[in-house]
């Protein structure tokens, strides 16, 4: 599972399973407009996803690159990628 939500723990019972409710999609983090959220029953590998004004991608987490989009131009693709970079610790 991938989130900070998982990594914190604050999610977990005591029997360390997901208290998240099946498709959610808690957001991480927004920037610039762009939303970048998990699904709380996601499979391996972990990953991230965003989404603004209708276009969305989902990357792998480690080692950071894309594994769909849809709609989003390189240039959206190029940004996405750098703020994941740069705020690798809160993903």
């Amino acid at each position: 599972m991938s989130g900070s939500l998982h990594r914190s723990g604050s999610c977990l019972n005591l029997k360390g399973q997901c208290n998240l409710p099946c498709g959610t999609m808690p957001t991480i983090k927004t920037k610039n407009g762009f939303r970048f959220f998990i699904y709380a029953n996601d499979h391996p590998p972990a990953s991230i996803y965003v989404e603004k004004d209708g276009e969305t991608a989902k990357f792998y987490l480690a080692p950071i690159e894309i594994e769909s989009s849809r709609r989003f131009n390189a240039s959206e693709l190029r940004k996405i990628r750098v703020f994941r970079e740069e705020d690798f610790e809160t993903f």
